[in-house]
């Protein structure tokens, strides 16, 4: 439950409030690119609820507590693949998209499988919250930088 309220705060936070604040009209695609980021940071959360397993409180009940590691990273490489077919959902995507969601999402997967009860101090604090730094950097640099 606690990885299902941070991603909605972040998708409301990134994606909603933005589209609210600017008038936006509501469309399909808006409802993919919001779903994209809600999946991602549920991704992205996976290695943090594998490290804090042993120090969570019992009662949290996370996926790894719940299911153990192994079938929580099988739940993160499901949305991992999900994360990326949903590239295809909208109308309008470039090559470059396509590209770059392919490299989040390969580099996901290395991360999820190599997350560990015993993760070193700095993979999941730095590391993985440096994914949507690059992430967000590849994406601009795709869609404006190669004019």
């Amino acid at each position: 439950m606690k990885i299902v309220i941070v991603g909605l705060v972040w998708t409301g936070t990134t994606v909603v409030l933005p589209v609210v604040d600017t008038g936006l009209p509501w469309h399909i695609d808006l409802f993919f690119f919001g779903l994209q980021r809600f999946v991602l940071v549920l991704i992205l959360m996976i290695p943090f609820e594998i490290r804090d397993r042993k120090a969570d409180s019992r009662e949290l009940y996370t996926l790894p507590q719940r299911y153990g590691v192994r079938p929580t990273q099988w739940i993160g490489y499901l949305l991992i693949l999900f994360l990326f077919v949903l590239t295809f959902m909208r109308s309008r995507f470039s090559e470059g998209e396509v590209l770059v969601r392919l490299g989040l999402s390969l580099f996901l997967f290395v991360l999820i499988y190599f997350s560990r009860n015993q993760s070193g101090r700095y993979y999941a604090g730095l590391l993985v919250e440096a994914v949507p730094i690059f992430y967000c950097a590849a994406l601009w640099w795709v869609l404006y930088g190669l004019n």
